[in-house]
């Protein structure tokens, strides 16, 4: 329960560090023409787990949370260059 409640910690300390700075994430390249713009960062603390995101006009969009050791490839359905 421990490692839950320091997990929700740090993914909402991240979603507000992306809030104040939204462009601080590594653009992803899918070939996928649906997924442009989609952005990653690590949650802080538990940097194998991935905050996918896009930035829209006034806020952040989470599109995906996920460990670093899946498949992107399958969960996004697109390869990744």
């Amino acid at each position: 329960m421990e490692a839950a409640i320091r997990f929700l910690d740090a993914f909402d300390a991240s979603l507000s560090l992306l809030a104040r700075s939204p462009g601080i994430g590594g653009v992803c390249r899918f070939e996928n023409p649906l997924l442009a713009g989609i952005r990653v960062w690590s949650v802080d603390g538990f940097k194998n787990y991935l905050l996918f995101y896009r930035v829209l006009a006034d806020e952040i969009e989470v599109v995906r949370v996920i460990h670093g050791s899946r498949d992107l490839n399958s969960v996004f359905g697109a390869s990744e260059s």
